[in-house]
């Protein structure tokens, strides 16, 4: 206590004498009281405190993380700038007729009501319990939700969202069915993301893989069937438009907001200047690449359905971006190895398959706003990365491997791979290898003096006269004896070379006569009369010189000009050295190195 009094300020020290004086004459019980009385304040001040400063904060304690938002839709919610409403619809007697909806309507309702305050009150929420012939549930069924039947009476439930925002558009959930409920947050998020942009933002793709399905190469051997799209491609398309464009195109279009590039595999030069320039003028590129594209769809040298490395032009690109990529080079990673199964009959073996990996936390950026949140991410046969040497950007890795990988050629993976030939041959090399990053920063254009000249395409007469020339002059002696008389009509008679010669003889005669020298076309010209000159002047083939002339109009057309070069920008880019996982979460099937027809299931461990 006197330790106390002595750190008093001097300013201070009569009122604290008068304070302790007082209570140094309260009898004790009197004390007592009083030290409960100021604890009970105490107490009552820190909840108030509690209550209003951290009225947002809160902690997700389930062992599924069902309460937890992910950094995307923290981020969506952030960038709401217009009032949405969203009217919850659940009728009380469904939770008592069936309680699995009673918890999941509570699971609904607190992740909405966390919705809002993220979006700072941009996003309000209604609860209403549609009762029978009620307001509300007429209004439940304008809004197109489903009701379930609850009893014999015909008594129905409904449990579903319907929202709307400032322009009166509206979006719904019909009901939410129990077998969604892993998928809520999705749902919930891409109602909200499609009331708060009713224009959906372009994606354009140029990709070789089936992305939105396609043949099977299997069914040409009667082993497959049309291959279904991607599921990844359906989800894209809930959030933007997706425009398809051809590996050789021209000019990205200005409408693009995001590229995305997956294994070009015949990418022109103009394509990938397209690219090129679109990239340096501020567009934002997801590009991926992989040494071999397992859904490809293309025959391997054993059967083994595979594909290869994106096109070098491309691999020029990402060069020029800051990174260096070897298509001939696949990474194999025993600790992050899945567990697979192959091989037919009674006794299958099971083995770690080193190509195939199963990333977790340790391998994963969780503060990059792409990967923020991913607990486990599967990879097959992938590639890496590697800063490229002088790179201008800065390259920042989201996805690496752990330090026991090991590079392994691609040209093991063509056929049939064998996987423990793989794990014995296994030799970790001690070092991190990038398999994703975000590349960002300045960097010069990969086509320094503009755009690259097309390749002539050839002609037709062309190719004619280089088959013709290849001929060999004499003929053989067999063909020599069988030649016809008819092969010889091509040789005009001497005849009539003498004939031409006399016309030519007396053409000349004629032109001198008639005095058509050079000082008389000067002088035509002179005057003006030059129509006879311009008939002189014609080609003798006018269709090829209407042609030209239309051809010359084609390619710089009237009131168009041609776009000034980047030699440099700012690029913005995704690189992942895999493309295969944008496949489908379907059971993966894979020839074992038998000739048998067998499968290789993936199993997580």
């Amino acid at each position: 206590m006197q330790s106390i009094l002595d750190r008093v300020p001097e300013v201070l020290r009569p009122a604290s004498d008068w304070l302790v004086a007082r209570c140094a004459r309260l009898p004790r019980h009197t004390l007592a009281w009083a030290s409960i009385g100021l604890a009970l304040i105490l107490l009552l001040s820190v909840n108030l405190f509690a209550s209003s400063a951290l009225r947002n904060a809160k902690a997700d304690l389930t062992q599924q993380r069902l309460f937890t938002i992910s950094d995307g839709t923290r981020a969506m919610l952030r960038s709401v700038d217009e009032p949405i409403s969203l009217r919850l619809y659940f009728s009380k007697r469904l939770g008592e007729a069936a309680s699995v909806y009673g918890r999941y309507f509570e699971r609904v309702r607190a992740l909405l009501q966390q919705y809002s305050d993220l979006s700072g009150g941009r996003v309000e929420l209604a609860i209403f319990d549609p009762e029978p012939f009620s307001d509300a549930e007429d209004k439940a069924v304008g809004a197109g939700l489903r009701g379930v039947r609850l009893n014999q009476d015909g008594e129905v439930g409904y449990f579903g969202l319907v929202g709307s925002n400032s322009t009166d558009t509206d979006a719904t959930i019909p009901f939410f069915t129990t077998d969604r409920e892993a998928f809520l947050e999705y749902d919930l998020t891409k109602l909200i993301y499609t009331l708060a942009n009713p224009k959906k933002r372009v994606v354009g793709l140029i990709t070789s893989l089936p992305l939105d399905g396609g043949m099977n190469p299997m069914a040409m051997m009667g082993g497959g069937r049309q291959l279904p799209p991607q599921m990844i491609m359906e989800q894209i398309r809930d959030f933007f438009d997706v425009k398809t464009l051809a590996q050789d195109v021209k000019e990205i279009p200005a409408d693009v907001d995001v590229l995305m590039v997956a294994q070009p595999d015949k990418l022109t030069p103009e394509a990938a200047y397209a690219i090129d320039q679109y990239v340096l003028g501020g567009g934002k590129i997801l590009a991926l690449v992989d040494p071999v594209a397992e859904m490809g769809g293309r025959m391997g040298p054993m059967g083994m359905m595979g594909g290869g490395g994106p096109s070098p032009e491309f691999v020029k690109l990402l060069k020029a971006w800051g990174v260096d990529f070897d298509a001939s080079k696949a990474v194999g990673d025993i600790a992050n190895a899945r567990r697979v199964q192959f091989g037919g009959g009674a006794r299958p073996t099971v083995t770690e398959y080193v190509a195939w990996l199963g990333l977790d936390r340790r391998s994963i950026d969780e503060k990059d706003v792409l990967s923020g949140g991913i607990e486990r991410l599967n990879l097959a046969s992938a590639g890496f990365l590697s800063k490229a040497e002088g790179a201008t950007t800065q390259v920042t890795p989201i996805l690496v491997t752990s330090p026991q990988a090991m590079q392994i050629p691609a040209e093991k993976f063509s056929g049939a791979p064998d996987p423990v030939a793989l794990l014995r041959a296994y030799k970790p090399e001690g070092k991190l290898l990038m398999l994703a990053a975000r590349i960002a920063g300045t960097a010069n254009s990969a086509y320094p003096d503009g755009m690259p000249k097309p390749v002539p395409a050839k002609a037709e007469g062309d190719d004619k006269a280089k088959q013709d020339d290849a001929k060999p002059d004499a003929p053989k002696p067999d063909a020599a004896k069988d030649a016809k008389p008819e092969d010889d009509k091509s040789a005009p008679p001497k005849d009539a070379n003498a004939k031409d010669a006399k016309a030519k003889d007396t053409k000349s005669k004629d032109t001198k006569a008639k005095g058509d020298n050079s000082a008389t076309a000067k002088d035509a010209k002179a005057k003006g009369d030059n129509s006879a000159t311009a008939k002189d002047a014609k080609p003798k083939d006018g269709k090829s010189a209407a042609a030209a002339d239309g051809k010359a109009k084609e390619e710089k057309p009237e009131g168009a000009e041609a776009k000034p070069h980047k030699a440099s920008g700012r690029v913005n880019a995704i690189v992942i050295a895999d493309t295969d996982l944008l496949a489908s979460p379907t059971p993966a099937t894979r020839p074992s190195s038998s000739t048998r027809s067998t499968t290789c299931r993936a199993r997580t461990r």
